[in-house]
């Protein structure tokens, strides 16, 4: 049986999770201040700032597109000292992509 893959959204989510309230805060200053590659404009302070985690992983995705989205999140991770977070959602991507998951059978 493959498993349905989970959305970027929801990896996302999963990640902001771990973060403590005063983290997803730090989270949010970053975001809102870090450089983006030309096309893409911050998400306006007003939405970013009382946004939940998952509100915060969908309009991410909706700005940013998944690719991008998961690239902004992980530097701003890294810029805000949180690299082992940075690191379950890399490797939770890329157990999802491999479509290895966690499954241990052959």
């Amino acid at each position: 049986k493959s498993k349905t893959p989970v959305a970027m959204d929801q990896h996302l989510t999963s990640s902001l999770d771990e973060l403590v309230e005063h983290e997803l805060r730090k989270f949010k200053r970053k975001l809102y201040h870090i450089a983006l590659k030309k096309c893409y404009k911050p998400i306006p302070w007003g939405k970013l700032e009382p946004a939940h985690c998952d509100d915060l992983a969908q309009m991410l995705v909706k700005y940013y597109g998944e690719k991008y989205a998961l690239e902004v999140t992980l530097k701003v991770l890294k810029a805000i000292h949180q690299q082992d977070v940075a690191d379950m959602l890399l490797k939770k991507i890329q157990q999802g992509e491999s479509g290895l998951g966690l499954s241990l059978s052959p």
